[in-house]
């Protein structure tokens, strides 16, 4: 060890983890040698022989190597022939040979069991000592038995012929049943509460999980002599998905629960997804709504005549198929996509039909500028002041028009006033060079028009371009 330390042992790669492995046992333990009747002993061998890289690197008493195989052993529940009263628990190869000695259990995430010169995969541990006898026998009454039968399943074992047609086996799959419950531990708090239950298809068999694991809630009585089996492989996830949500055992509810945060919905939803289809989900309506597509909005350009020589031009955002108010519709906007709550409990997500330049204009302009009252679901996002022509164009500061025989100056003028300081000047001049460059627009009070926005200057504080008349016809 002192050598090691000082670096002045030189080997091979697979000598060096072996020679670690060893290492950080003996720094555990204290012990130089290996005794197998000790548990953590032969914890130490399953962890080298799961080792690719140490292959013929550990011998036996006689120097030969072990060979790991992946045939594994088995256990076969079979009537005694030498005594009725009793069965006959045997351990056998993948040929189905019977083991005639008894080998070395090794203990960890996938056990191992040694023989004199092999070590195979084996069934689950059900013994405490590590040395394993290649046949055990079991009084009759013990296996005959729901409790029997289900060990007999836990291990792995087939089951004898006497009980084959007595045995009926059936699947217990996992219910979580969701709901948002408030005032649990404060006046202001919501919690997620999930009662989690497994239910045989028939409804013969309940379980509930709790914190000292699976307890049975109902039992349908047997008929005759039939035993019922139970295959619980679909809750062995369980309790690993509930850890992923924050999710802990309340005594008092008998169910398990998380505390709501801003971040809830999203990590909710990502959870959701992720869920294995074989856990049924009863899912309440709020938090239904996390799980629901997000509400469209599309965005459009408005004119309304205001004044004899004015047009009011807006870019409104429409919703459809809820009816929301404009305090609602600007939260889910600035939300960029992202969940709100809504009076009633639920959540929702707004989704604008824009790419992604223009939904950053979008959020920026809601964010700073005020709403238009009106009575659709819809809110106004900026408003230009413009003279009022029958069809015209607005085209690049500064550019000339052949088609244009006249000029005429416009001013750009923002929904509240606040946006016509110089503060506001480059927050406008982003909105408007994120728009599109041309619109088909519908004026209230004339024909459709087609318009080709101007990108307007960086300099001018209030936004000033040339507005040129054209006589071609709208699109």
């Amino acid at each position: 060890v002192e050598l090691h330390h000082e670096a002045a042992l030189l080997m091979d790669a697979s000598s060096q983890t072996l020679w670690e492995h060893y290492l950080s046992f003996f720094r555990k333990y204290g012990d130089t040698t290996l005794d197998f009747d000790q548990e953590e002993s032969c914890r130490f061998m399953n962890r080298v022989f799961r080792q690719p890289a140490l292959k013929g690197y550990i011998v036996n008493l006689d120097e030969r190597d072990f060979k790991v195989v992946e045939d594994r052993l088995s256990w076969v529940c079979e009537d005694d022939p030498y005594d009725s009263n009793s069965f006959a628990l045997q351990l056998v190869t993948a040929a189905g040979e019977n083991v005639s000695h008894s080998v070395r259990l090794l203990p960890g995430r996938k056990e191992l069991y040694q023989s004199d010169e092999t070590v195979f995969p084996g069934p689950p541990r059900w013994l405490e000592e590590t040395d394993v006898m290649p046949r055990y026998s079991i009084p009759s009454r013990v296996i005959d038995s729901l409790e029997g039968v289900e060990f007999l399943r836990k291990i792995g074992a087939a089951l004898p012929e006497s009980l084959k047609k007595r045995v009926v086996d059936l699947e217990l799959k996992p219910k979580f049943e969701m709901k948002l419950v408030a005032g649990l531990t404060a006046a202001e708090t919501e919690h997620l509460v999930i009662d989690v239950t497994a239910i045989e298809t028939k409804g013969r068999r309940t379980e509930r999980l709790t914190k000292e694991g699976w307890e049975l809630s109902d039992q349908q009585p047997v008929k005759g002599k039939q035993l019922l089996r139970f295959a619980r492989e679909d809750l062995y996830p369980v309790p690993a998905i509930l850890d992923e949500m924050g999710l802990t055992y309340d005594e008092k509810l008998i169910s398990f629960k998380s505390r709501i945060t801003k971040q809830f919905p999203e990590k909710f939803a990502e959870w959701i997804k992720a869920m294995p289809e074989n856990i049924e989900l009863d899912i309440d309506l709020r938090l239904k709504s996390i799980l629901a597509d997000p509400v469209t909005a599309a965005v459009r350009f408005e004119v309304v005549g205001q004044d004899i020589d004015w047009f009011d031009l807006r870019i409104v955002i429409d919703v459809q198929g809820v009816n929301l108010s404009k305090a609602q519709i600007r939260q889910l906007v600035a939300a960029r996509g992202g969940y709100v709550r809504m009076d009633d409990g639920s959540w929702m997500r707004l989704e604008i039909k824009l790419d992604a330049d223009q939904r950053e204009a979008v959020t920026r302009l809601v964010s700073t500028h005020s709403i238009f009252p009106g009575k659709r679901t819809a809110c106004t996002l900026f408003n230009w002041r413009i003279p009022k022509l029958p069809k015209f164009s607005i085209l690049k500061h500064g550019s000339a028009s052949k088609t244009a025989p006249t000029t005429s100056s416009w001013k750009s003028t923002p929904i509240c006033q606040k946006a016509l300081t110089p503060r506001s000047a480059p927050i406008r001049s982003m909105a408007l060079s994120s728009l599109p460059t041309s619109v088909s627009i519908t004026s209230v009070e004339s024909s459709p028009t087609t318009w080709d926005l101007e990108k307007p200057s960086n300099h001018s504080p209030i936004f000033y371009g040339s507005l040129k008349s054209t006589r071609k016809q709208a699109a």
